[in-house]
């Protein structure tokens, strides 16, 4: 075999097996005979003829394979040049979204390949559409035999595998379809459609390892993503590992030994999960074998199958949150994958997994249970619609469960409204007009959008059923009777009589004069649409009803061809053929309401003749009502998609019914679409809601659905609000038009029911009519808040929490104190009481990102009882990062992250802000929080450049008080308080439902106590319970105290032991609380003890994260250190001593250390300064591991 580029002979290529002898003799003499040298030496003469037969039928095979493939390009790309055999084709022709021949190329890209490169080997000129060969040895097309030539059917067969996408989704997340060319080692060659995989490396050790990654990531949103390889040749040692890997793994590996990569290797059948030590987990495959690989991102899992069979789960709980890509990996000579992408039916059938997929989500939301206050809610929702649509008798049934009835007039008006809505339904639009005009007559002279909307669905019904007429006459008038062997076309006739037309009367007649048989029979016309008489014709009086500021009803003004049913026909035309003459008279279509009639026209009117005005009195009527309907669009500023649906209708006329029927003018839907405008508009004339409670939920559910899918969340696809919610339903509740609004205009959050506890999002019984602890920043931590609790606070605020620290910190349950921990390596950010504290706790977070604020909400929605946005802090820290005040300037982000939150609460949401520097201003800006849809508001009555020396504005908050319907939370008036009772005239004064307080409460956190105040030494006495009960830190205990000491400090004794303190411990010494101290820590030291560690499922390390300071060892040198006391302990128990594992952090220089003993690992992720506190923590923690924990003498955690 020869190379493709320097046509050297080659000792071995991938995916050809080794050469006996008789294949080496035989090489050599086909090489002397191709290249012309006669450098070989010829065995025999046998053996001479045998090559020469041999060469010559290679050369024949090859001359009409090359042909034949030309043959099919051309046909395949409709040209008639032919491509040049020694020049390589340029890589972009071949790429699978290219020029149609994506899945055919024969080319080969290697590692050492360039775009300008020799001529084509032998081993790339066969003919593409060739069989598989039956040994990689013969594997001369190196171009993958798997997919597709028809880049088109690939596409469609990918969308019917995830049908539950739409081509927009498809283009913002493109699926994975070929190998990257520059996400691949450089031992792997590729061939021209990047779908097969070969290896040029010498697969020895696994340094020579290679990969490779798709060229798109897999879309979170699929639900369900899998690929299947084919091994053509599993090479020398089967060194195959196929799975996914993130972008930033090394291709320098198989798949699974590095970290956030995943493999299933076929050598051994080992599964890899970051990391070099595989599992058992399925047989291994070879040559033939079809693997393929699959990720659930709804459960986190991936699997892998064989020939089309499961093999299991390999791994759950995966980390989706990057990007992961479909990757294989090579390490042993003559190995040649095929890949399957989607674009070929798979042999596995994930179609079955995605669908039970799907089920199994719709049957989860189904089997949902509701809250009892949820049904109540969802009772209300659903006779919302009811009433909306006029459904009088499922509403009074629904009604009775509450015990109410339908107010008589509420059932009148659903009765014509429901009737309204049925006759425009069915294009009865004149009649619609009738009965608006009888029973609200004063609606159409008001709503002139109303009166264009019909005017012009009555134009386009009177279009469309004179088209069909005319159709239908011109049907009829080409049908001929056959008489003594010949036949005369219907619209002409021997007699020089004028054809019968299917157009209007002429406006000077009022009597039609038709032939049956001879018999000349004379019609007067009842209504005489087209007179001079004082009635005027229906053109002309439509018109002057439009100037006088009416709009038209009854027969005389309104014509109404629609009223009739296209299947109702008043009149057959009956065609009589007079043998002799084969004169043809037609009997007409009569319309008695709109005037309009077909039929022959005696006479000259005016000096023109029938002839002459035919073609204007087919579509006179139309023309002359259509102009009424113009002037009526000319007399207010109509809405552009109005004008337009006229103007689209005036283009139709003249136009053939074959030709326009199509049009979506004509589409039943058009109908409906005008009946739910009525029916808006008649709603809103009658003083009710114009949308139901239901379909502005359902909106929302809708918008939610598709935010998920453009932000690629995992399984969202599956998330289909109709399927869910509207499966049976009418689905007109969601309009297009509607739903695009909503998506595309969110200047306008959705309105929510008036009754804000049917959502927890807005449970505004939570706020009203109560005392708060207001959110303060090194205060509000659980001390102060179970101290304000304590003292008769109804609810208590944590300090302002930056949303940033929150998703980074780590949730720990902590089972020494019994609290809910939130952590940053050693710092506590948030510490909750799930009993005592949880039910009346309101995390207040500072965020300027609606996306962040709900991360936040939903990692700590289960541990807090509310969550507030802080909009109203001054400080730098806070207004400097967008938060705080700052967002008072941007009302835009305000609403974005109100709205975010309270869609996916499950508990009350609530804001709190500053008085704006314009009163108007304020009240606008109330008004647009309360429209988000939240639970209550908190009003500073300071502006934003305002301090604590400034008044506060209690008549600002008054007003927006006596504006919202929800609770209002005044704040601010802590220089006014001075007892419980201040509370309530503050409240007073304000006139809000609840009163919030901060300073006061921190200098005097009795103020909560109805029954008199308590003393500033048992305020900190209290305080330091709290402080000791809850292990809370020196710096907010110290800064807590303070603050309660005032001026005090200077000259009480123990405010002075408190300044100069430097622990807890001193702090509380200070104040006679050393014991209840002592007595706390003991109990935690008690506890942790005892306390089983459980080792860490990715690493294996028990972590206990316990720490104590470096003078502890020379406190207790006697005593002896952690690593003395463990190893005297080992050496007892006759076991090894302690092996120390040092990790040197290189984001702060510090240390941690492993102590690994007794096959176990124990370690603290405290951090130390250096090495041998490291390991004397580790030793620390292992004794406590091996409740070994009382051997060490002294004080040594913190």
């Amino acid at each position: 075999m020869y190379d493709d580029l320097s046509w050297r002979p080659l000792e071995s290529t991938p995916g050809e097996r080794s050469p006996s002898p008789e294949d080496s003799k035989t090489g050599s003499i086909l090489s002397c005979l191709l290249l012309g040298s006669d450098s070989v030496e010829f065995p025999t003469w046998k053996a001479l003829f045998a090559a020469t037969f041999c060469g010559a039928f290679v050369l024949i095979g090859f001359v009409w394979t090359r042909r034949r493939a030309k043959a099919l390009e051309e046909e395949r790309k409709g040209e008639d040049s032919e491509m040049d055999d020694d020049v390589p084709m340029d890589e972009d022709e071949f790429s699978p979204v290219g020029s149609g021949v994506a899945f055919g190329s024969g080319e080969m890209i290697s590692s050492t390949s360039t775009t300008d490169g020799g001529p084509s080997s032998l081993a790339n000129s066969m003919d593409d559409s060739s069989e598989e060969p039956e040994a990689p040895g013969a594997a001369n097309n190196f171009s993958s035999m798997t997919f597709e030539p028809d880049e088109t059917l690939a596409q469609e067969r990918l969308e019917r595998l995830y049908p539950q996408l739409d081509i927009s989704l498809f283009q913002k997340h493109p699926l994975p379809r070929r190998w990257s060319n520059h996400d691949r080692f450089q031992l792997l060659t590729l061939s021209a459609d990047f779908l097969r995989v070969g290896y040029n490396g010498e697969g020895k050790t696994h340094k020579d390892a290679a990969a490779l990654r798709a060229d798109n990531p897999i879309p979170r949103i699929l639900g369900i993503y899998y690929f299947e390889i084919h091994v053509v040749h599993q090479g020398i040692n089967g060194y195959v590992g196929i799975g996914l890997c993130e972008k930033t793994v090394s291709l320098n590996r198989l798949p699974g030994w590095d970290k956030c990569s995943y493999g299933y290797h076929g050598d051994d059948g080992n599964f890899f999960s970051s990391s070099g030590n595989g599992i058992k987990y399925g047989p291994i495959f070879t040559t033939n074998d079809i693997i393929g690989c699959g990720i659930n991102f709804m459960n986190k899992e991936i699997f892998f199958t064989k020939n089309g069979e499961y093999l299991g789960k390999a791994v759950d709980n995966v980390n989706t949150e990057n990007d992961l890509y479909p990757t294989i990996g090579l390490q042993t000579r003559d190995v040649l994958i095929d890949t399957n992408f989607g674009q070929k039916p798979f042999r596995y059938n994930i179609a079955a997994d995605i669908e039970q997929l799907q089920r199994a989500t719709l049957r989860q939301v189904m089997n949902t249970r509701l809250s009892w206050k949820k049904n109540e809610w969802m009772n209300r929702a659903c006779a919302s619609w009811f009433l909306h649509r006029g459904y009088t008798r499922a509403y009074e049934a629904i009604a009775k469960i509450h015990g109410t009835e339908l107010d008589p007039a509420d059932a009148e008006l659903m009765e014509k409204q429901r009737a309204l809505r049925k006759m425009m339904a069915n294009g009865q639009v004149s009649k619609t007009i009738s009965a608006l005009e009888k029973d609200m007559p004063e609606m159409l002279a008001t709503n002139k959008e109303l009166s264009l909307m019909l005017t012009t669905q009555q134009f386009i019904e009177m279009l469309k059923k004179r088209s069909r007429s005319r159709s239908r006459s011109k049907q009829r008038g080409s049908s001929v009777s056959i008489a003594n062997g010949s036949s005369a076309p219907a619209s002409s006739s021997s007699t020089g009589k004028r054809p019968a037309s299917d157009s209007a009367p002429h406006p000077s007649r009022n009597t039609v004069k038709r032939r049956t048989n001879g018999v000349e029979r004379t019609w007067e016309d009842p209504d005489k649409p087209c007179s001079s008489s004082a009635n005027g014709n229906a053109a002309s009086r439509l018109k002057e009803d439009i100037k006088n500021g009416q709009t038209t009803n009854g027969k005389a003004a309104t014509p109404a061809p629609e009223d009739v049913e296209e299947e109702q026909k008043p009149m057959e035309r009956e065609v009589s053929v007079d043998a002799m003459t084969t004169t043809v008279v037609a009997e007409e279509d009569y319309d008695s309401e709109d005037g309009i009639t077909d039929g022959v026209v005696d006479g000259v009117l005016n000096g023109y003749s029938q002839s002459d005005m035919a073609p204007f009195e087919k579509f006179a009527e139309i023309i002359e009502f259509g102009r009424t309907v113009h002037e009526l669009s000319q007399t207010f500023q109509a809405p552009q998609v109005q004008l337009d649906m006229m103007n689209k209708a005036f283009s139709l006329v003249g136009r053939s019914w074959s030709e326009m029927k199509h049009d979506d003018l004509f589409d039943p839907k058009q109908r409906q679409d005008m009946s739910e405008m009525l029916n808006i508009a008649i709603l809103g004339h009658s003083g009710k809601r114009t949308t139901s409670l239901l379909t502005e939920h359902l909106l929302k559910a809708k918008m939610l659905e598709r935010t998920a899918q453009r932000n690629n969340v995992g399984g969202a696809a599956f998330t289909n609000v109709e399927d869910f919610m509207m499966n049976g339903f009418d689905r007109t509740i969601l309009r297009d038009e509607d739903d695009k609004k909503l998506i595309l205009d969110q200047s306008e959050p959705i309105k929510f029911a008036d009754d804000m506890t049917s959502r927890p999002a807005g449970d505004s019984s939570f706020y009203a009519g109560k005392t708060i602890l207001a959110p303060m920043v090194r205060a509000g931590r659980t001390p102060l808040c179970m101290l304000a609790l304590k003292n008769g606070a109804d609810l208590v605020y944590t300090e302002e929490i930056v949303d940033q620290r929150l998703i980074a910190s780590k949730r720990i349950e902590n089972e020494v104190l019994g609290t809910v921990d939130y952590v940053i390596e050693n710092d506590i950010v948030l510490r909750i009481d799930p009993v005592k504290e949880k039910p009346r706790l309101v995390l207040q977070i500072g965020t300027n990102d609606p996306d962040r604020a709900v991360e936040v909400l939903k990692k700590t929605q289960g541990d807090i009882a509310a969550i507030d946005v802080n909009m109203g802090c001054p400080k730098p820290f806070s207004i400097s990062g967008g938060m705080g005040a700052a967002l008072l300037s941007q009302p835009e982000k305000v609403k974005q992250i109100l709205t975010s939150l309270v869609a996916v609460a499950e508990i009350p949401v609530s804001c709190k802000i500053r008085v704006l520097d314009g009163r108007e201003e304020t009240l606008e800006f109330a008004k647009m929080i309360e429209a988000c849809g939240v639970a209550a508001l908190g009003v500073h009555g300071r502006r934003r450049v305002e301090r604590p020396g400034d008044a506060n504005r209690n008549e600002e908050i008054r007003e927006i008080a006596e504006v919202l319907k929800i609770p209002v939370v005044a704040n601010g008036g802590s220089s006014q308080l001075k007892c419980f009772a201040d509370i309530e005239k503050f409240r007073k004064e304000t006139g809000a439902s609840s009163v919030m307080v901060a300073r006061k409460a921190l200098s005097n956190p009795s103020i909560f106590r109805e029954d008199g105040m308590k003393t500033m030494q048992g305020e900190i006495e209290d305080f330091l319970d709290f402080v000791c009960e809850y292990d809370e830190n020196f710096t907010a205990t110290k800064y807590v105290v303070q603050r309660i000491l005032g001026g005090e400090q200077e000259f009480d004794p123990r405010g002075r032991q408190t300044v100069l303190a430097a622990t807890v411990h001193e702090i509380c010494k200070a104040w006679n609380r050393e014991e209840k101290f002592v007595e706390c820590k003991k109990a935690r030291l008690r506890h942790s003890h005892k306390r089983h560690l459980k080792p860490d499922p990715e690493t294996g390390i028990c972590f206990f994260d316990i720490s104590f300071p470096p003078k502890r060892l020379r406190m207790n040198a006697g005593a002896g250190s952690p690593k003395c006391v463990l190893n005297k302990y080992c050496d007892e128990a006759e076991i090894e001593r302690p092996k120390y594992h040092l990790i040197h952090r290189k984001s702060d220089g510090r240390y941690e250390a492993v102590a690994e003993l007794c096959g176990k690992k124990f370690s603290s992720r405290i951090p130390q300064p250096n090495k041998k506190m490291a390991e004397q923590v580790a030793a620390l923690v292992a004794l406590v591991g091996l409740e070994q924990r009382e051997r060490l003498a002294g004080e040594w955690e913190d």
